[in-house]
Formats: C-alpha cells, structure tokens, sequence
C-alpha cells in the first residue's frame, strides 16, 4: 500500500493461508489462522504481531492500495522442523494502479532459476534473466534497479537485446534513453550475476521508471526471479532423481503402451480371422451367384425363343383369322343372295301351283317346278362347294 501518497509502495500486509495436511495439499481460508502481519517492501522478511484484518482497517484507512499479489512458501514436514522454507516466490503479480488502466508489465524471466553452484579454479556459476517490457507506448527511456541478497549473488553486466527496434541507446543497461521510441511487446536486456554460494534469493524489480516521449511516466507492473542455488551433489542428485522419476514415468508409459498394443495386436489378429472368413463366404458367395446367373441366362435364352416362336404363331394365326373373317364376309354374302333367290323361287312357285290348279295339271306343273327348282338350287351349291 501507499501510506504517503507518492505513489510508491510503502508497506505490505500479509495474511496466512497456511492449514496442515495428511499427505494432501489443502488450502484454508486466509488470515483464520494467524491473521494479517506487517512487512516491508519487497519483503526481506516480516516483524510484528500479527492482528486480525479489522485492526489493520482500521490503521491503514485512507491508504492507497497500490498491488495485489500471492506470495508462496512451501514448507517440508520434518521431526526436528525446518528453519526456512523450501521455495519462496515473488509476492508482486499484479498491479492495481488507480491513476491508470494500462496493461504495461515490466518482468524478469524465466521466473524460476535452479542451477548449482560451481566455485573452482576453471568454473564459476553464473546466472541470466531477461527484462521483457509487455504492452508498452510509446517508451523512450527506462530506469531499474535490482533488489536481491548480496551474499548469493552479485550483479555482473547487463546487454541491450532491442538495440534494432530502438536504433541504441545512451546510458546503462540499469537506464537509458533510446533514439526512437517503442511500442508493443519485446525483451529489452539481458542479465548476468555471478553466483557466489548456494542459497535462495528473489531478484526484484525496485524503483522502476518507463517514460515516453514526453517524459510523462508511463503506469506498470513488474515482477521478478526466484533464484535456487544447490550445492553441486544436491543439483545432481535432484537432476538424477529428476532423471529417474522421468524414467520411471516413461517405463509406465511404455507398459501402458505395450499392454495397449498387445490389445490392439490382439484384436488385429481377431480382426484379420474374421477377414479371411469374410473373404472365403464372399469367394464362395460369388461362384454361387456366378452359376445361378449363368442357369439364369440359360433359361432366359430358352424363354427368349419359345418368346418369339409364339410371336411368330401369333403372326400366322392372325393372319388365318383374317382370312377366315373374309371368307365369312362372302358366305354372308352369298347366304343372303340364296335367301332372297329361295323367296322369289317360292313365290314362283306358288303362282304356279295356282295356275296348275286352275288347269288341273298341277301334279305334273308341280313335280317339273320342284325338279326345276331342285336343278338350280344344287346348282347354286355346286358354285360354292365345287
């Protein structure tokens, strides 16, 4: 928080989210335990009681809160109990600026350094972060200083990395002001401390300055790198267990696979019988059908001809039925003319017997008319049936 109203951090309250476990990681709710203690910035360390969050309301009232972050410990179990804790992070994450909106972030990375410490007459250990402006405008100079335990490490030199962007620079790599401006994303210098034994420290971004073109401040977080140095055996043995916890993962992963595989090899096999039979019922399935088609063909050709002899019948038949249609038009004929000659015939006839009775030759009249009669009668049927 600013208690001064410069816009500079000033103090840092914590509350503890410690809770103990049983093998498990768990997480409590924060300032239940211990509550919230007062700390300096950027955290060499903490002193004072610890109050509960009302009594530091209550202290801090009008304070400007500049920074919201999590600071982590990890802490191991041990019977006789361990007096520092195994990992500490970097409380500063995030910046809650009220004068600005900007998302400008000013880090050092990577944000976890393990190395081991090597001291001898040919080797010495030393270590590189980068500062990587994010999101900045128009950036004309900068200004940083490192806050870090002067025992462990000791600040070696520093590189410009953004030279081209940015067409060189005048001053130092801690700051300097830049022929062009910049903007946008890109990692401004490179780092290097030398190691001087093994330890953990935090190197911490402190009193920081982004200006632009104008000289007017330009709003940012920053954030920094844990450092671990491990003796030598401790780096190796870590690497090797490491190593091994690796393998050991990969040697599961492979069971894993060879079981899969041989699952896999199973159902190929499984997979490839099921084939063959699909093959042999096809193979048997396709002479059956290539035979049936060939009885078909036959059959259909025998069907084909008795097919057309019918329609050559038919032809004839028809044919016949149409003469025989147009003889039955000439008998018709000739019946009719017959009738009508078998009527005129007999009316004849019966004029004549009237005559022959009027004579009293009728006997004779009417025998020599019935032979007349009877002479032209068969030969009309001589004409028709010759």
């Amino acid at each position: 928080m600013d208690t001064t109203d410069n816009d500079e951090i000033d103090v840092v309250l914590m509350s503890d989210y410690q809770d103990f476990g049983d093998g498990e990681w768990t997480l409590a709710t924060g300032g239940n335990r211990w509550g919230w203690v007062r700390a300096d910035y950027p955290l060499p360390g903490w002193s004072g009681p610890w109050n509960p969050l009302t009594y530091w309301k209550n202290t801090f009232a009008n304070a400007q809160v500049q920074s919201l972050g999590v600071y982590l410990e990890y802490w191991g179990a041990h019977p006789e109990g361990i007096g520092e804790p195994l990992y500490v992070g970097n409380f500063q994450v995030t910046r809650t600026d009220s004068k600005s909106s900007s998302n400008t972030y000013l880090s050092l990375e990577p944000s976890l350094i393990e190395v081991p410490f090597l001291d001898t007459e040919s080797a010495n250990t030393f270590i590189e972060v980068t500062m990587k402006v994010y999101d900045v405008s128009n950036l004309k100079q900068h200004r940083v200083e490192f806050n870090y335990d002067g025992e462990i490490l000791d600040y070696f030199g520093g590189e410009m990395v953004f030279r081209p962007l940015v067409g060189g620079s005048t001053g130092s790599p801690l700051g300097a002001i830049y022929p062009k401006t910049f903007s946008g994303t890109t990692t401004m210098y490179r780092y290097v401390f030398k190691v001087l034994k093994p330890g953990f420290t935090s190197i911490n971004l402190i009193n920081t300055q982004l200006k632009d073109d104008l000289g007017n401040e330009i709003p940012h977080s920053v954030s920094g790198s844990f450092v671990h140095i491990l003796e030598y055996d401790e780096w190796a043995d870590q690497q090797y267990s490491d190593l091994e916890t690796s393998y050991n993962l990969l040697q599961s992963s492979y069971t894993d696979l060879q079981s899969d595989y041989q699952d896999l090899d199973s159902t190929y096999t499984s997979l490839q019988s099921e084939y063959a039979d699909l093959q042999l019922s096809h193979n048997e399935l396709e002479a059956h059908a290539s035979d049936q088609y060939m009885m078909l063909e036959a059959s259909y050709n025998v069907l084909n001809v008795d097919f057309e002899n019918l329609v050559t019948t038919q032809s004839e038949l028809l044919e016949e039925y149409q003469e025989l249609e147009e003889s039955l038009v000439q008998l018709q004929s000739e019946f009719d003319s017959l009738s009508n000659d078998y009527h005129e015939n007999n009316q004849a006839n019966l004029e004549i017997e009237r005559e022959l009775e009027n004579t009293g030759n009728f006997l004779i009249l009417s025998i020599t008319i019935s032979l007349a009669l009877l002479i032209l009668i068969m030969s009309k049927r001589k004409d028709i049936f010759p």
